[in-house]
């Protein structure tokens, strides 16, 4: 099965965004400071040139990690930080079950986390969500079913051109 395959056919999205309170509808993820996500995406890209073994522009664009959630409670506090420049003291995203220690997959930003875009949609007769890109220095992904994680540092990768 892959990552966020519960069996089941549904998967639990979590997010935790600096000191902001936790507003999950699962308790034991609320306790931890994690609210309910619609949606993410992370992405990255790089122009690789076979020709000098590198990409061509001599690194990697982080698109950045874009979220997704319903406009709610503390959440107005995330677009007028956005709207006022402030930073957060980390980002967190989790894939997961209804109980934290069921976590699956996680994805970190650390160091300065900045969010680069934030909008509200709505629609008639439907919920207003908060959409948000986020930017950071340092980019932790953990797949813990096995075991495995690696950070990126973006002002310091070592791990350049290494096999996967």
């Amino acid at each position: 099965m892959g990552i966020g395959t519960t069996g089941g056919g549904s998967v639990r999205l979590y997010g935790k965004f600096g000191k902001l309170e936790g507003e999950s509808s699962q308790t034991s993820w609320k306790e931890k400071g994690f609210s309910d996500i619609s949606n993410f995406a992370i992405g990255s890209s790089a122009q690789w040139s076979f020709d000098t073994g590198k990409s061509a522009a001599g690194g990697i664009n982080f698109t950045g990690l874009m979220v997704s959630m319903p406009l709610i409670g503390v959440t107005p506090q995330l677009l007028i930080g956005c709207l006022k420049e402030k930073s957060l003291q980390g980002v967190e995203v989790a894939v997961g079950g209804d109980k934290i220690d069921s976590k699956q997959f996680m994805i970190l930003l650390e160091g300065e986390v900045r969010m680069t875009s934030c909008s509200v949609d709505g629609s008639l007769g439907g919920n207003l969500q908060l959409s948000m890109n986020f930017q950071a220095s340092t980019v932790k992904i953990e797949h813990l079913d096995r075991k495995k994680k690696d950070d990126i540092n973006f002002f310091k990768i070592e791990q350049k051109n290494d096999k996967l």
